[in-house]
């Protein structure tokens, strides 16, 4: 939400200079307005406490009206959300006011500090800024429930903002805390080779966490590079429920395998969640090769994501074939390939050890290309207890059959048998040159007699094209009783913001 937009998901519009639209806006707030004050905190709550907040909208829209003020300072949960943004687009840092007000009017509600630096220049207010940015939070410690911290950019770590100086203080302040969730994103991995950077700061504080963060669940560690390797940080992370670890620029010579990871997660049973990017990386041939492990831990979501053009294909099916999860209900696999006979052997030698995912029930799957009109197998009967698939591509057709090199192209659709879905979920740019597609697979589930256990069916496409549920339900062949049908269109932008989407 920008300073110059209002709830707009809700209908209203930008303040435009014109008097009609001043009007029209005026009217849309009354519309608004009449809403009891129950439901208007509840859309105000919706719209403000999304990932991308920015720390000035609860002010900018508590100086709406006198209603949206009493409403905004009865939700104290609208305050808990501590923000420290520098660097070129991000100057929206709350002020000490801004800081000292949000923590009284947040009452004793668990709180969520987070700071973003971007390529910002070595200026003497930058530390003044970020020190009494932290001397108002570091106050509140004990409250803290979320900590995360993103670096943008290079340059950084030759300014004047560095966490060494707060080091105690910051100790004193996880070790008291109630943090259970700490989020640490580096996004320009060759700024940080040399020693002394934060980088190896963090690194020392996690390889500790056991004594630093006692409640300490949930883990997101991202773009750690030698010789700060976020595997290295990974067997300190007792207790941990879920853990979201990307590494990249690991060259073959490194010494950096997934070994460290296959005991960590051997060992530590609590952990429930697990998602692995790789970004430029290349998994070499680690001991794990040609022996499969079976993990006993709950693991019930693993999510793997690659962007790799030179070794996407290995990093794909070494992920798939060396680890077992038996407990797993939800796989999704999110990679970029360069490359398209790469991406048909991708296929091709990650599904062979489809028995490592016995219990498979949900199966998303997202692939951008770098040219159209490629298409592979999804074997979906080796996964006979898959119930939800969601699938995605950036490509102007499907890049998937749902079949067996014996299904679709090899005698029809009327030949081939599909797991009993209850779900089907598309992603495509444009859903006119999908329709075939999905027309097969309804043939296939009502020749099969599994046409009646389709529950859901969702096609989401690019927003410049209008399509109905009429539509959808037109290809389907179905009849009003298949009211579940929806269109809409999420981004494309990245894993994170789809597989949000996705859940």
């Amino acid at each position: 939400m920008t300073s110059d937009t209002l709830l707009s998901p809700y209908g209203v519009v930008s303040r435009q200079k014109s008097p009609r639209k001043t009007t029209l806006w005026k009217t849309r707030v009354q519309g608004i307005l009449s809403l009891p004050d129950e439901l208007l905190l509840f859309i105000i709550k919706d719209v403000l406490y999304g990932e991308e907040q920015l720390p000035h909208t609860p002010v900018l829209l508590s100086h709406v009206c006198r209603r949206f003020r009493r409403c905004i300072l009865l939700c104290p949960v609208i305050w808990t959300r501590m923000i420290y943004c520098h660097g070129s687009g991000r100057r929206f840092t709350m002020s000490t006011e801004r800081v000292r007000a949000g923590l009284e009017r947040s009452g004793k509600l668990p709180l969520e500090i987070r700071i973003v630096i971007d390529n910002f220049q070595d200026e003497d207010s930058t530390q003044e800024k970020f020190a009494s940015f932290m001397e108002r939070v570091l106050l509140a410690s004990e409250r803290w429930k979320e900590f995360k911290i993103e670096y943008h950019g290079k340059g950084y770590f030759e300014g004047p903002i560095s966490f060494d100086a707060l080091s105690d203080p910051l100790f004193d302040a996880f070790r008291s805390s109630t943090l259970e969730l700490l989020k640490v994103d580096f996004y320009e991995g060759d700024s940080f080779e040399k020693p002394g950077t934060d980088a190896g700061f963090w690194t020392t504080i996690l390889s500790e966490s056991n004594s630093r963060f006692p409640r300490l669940r949930k883990v997101s560690l991202y773009d750690f590079t030698p010789p700060f390797n976020g595997l290295d940080i990974v067997p300190a992370l007792d207790g941990i429920t879920e853990l979201d670890i990307a590494l990249s620029d690991i060259s073959a010579d490194a010494d950096v395998d997934l070994d460290i990871l296959a005991s960590y997660l051997q060992a530590h049973r609590a952990l429930q969640t697990l998602k692995l990017d790789f970004y430029e990386c290349y998994i070499k041939d680690w001991e794990l090769r040609g022996r499969n492990v079976v993990f006993s831990s709950p693991v019930s979501s693993v999510t793997i994501e690659v962007h790799s053009y030179e070794h996407g294909v290995e990093n794909i099916w070494k992920m798939l074939n060396n680890f077992k999860f038996p407990n797993a209900t939800h796989l999704s696999i999110f990679f970029y390939i360069d490359d398209p006979e790469e991406y048909h052997q991708t296929f091709d030698r990650a599904f062979e050890a489809h028995d490592h995912y016995p219990s498979l029930e949900t199966l998303k799957v997202f692939v951008s290309l770098p040219e159209d009109g490629v298409t592979v197998d999804l074997p979906l009967l080796k996964f006979p207890g898959i119930k939800k698939l969601k699938i995605a591509s950036n490509s102007d057709r499907m890049p998937f059959n749902l079949v067996s090199k014996s299904g679709f192209g090899h005698g029809g659709p009327h030949n081939y048998k599909l797991p009993s879905l209850t779900s089907l979920e598309v992603y495509t740019p444009n859903p006119e040159l999908v329709k075939d597609w999905i027309a097969d697979v309804a043939k296939v589930l009502k020749a099969q007699g599994d046409w009646d256990s389709l529950k859901n069916i969702v096609v989401w496409f690019h927003r410049k094209y209008r399509m109905e549920k009429e539509d959808v339900q037109r290809w389907l062949g179905a009849n009003e009783t298949l009211a579940t049908a929806q269109v809409g269109g999420p981004s494309f932008a990245s894993r994170r913001s789809w597989m949000s989407e996705c859940n």
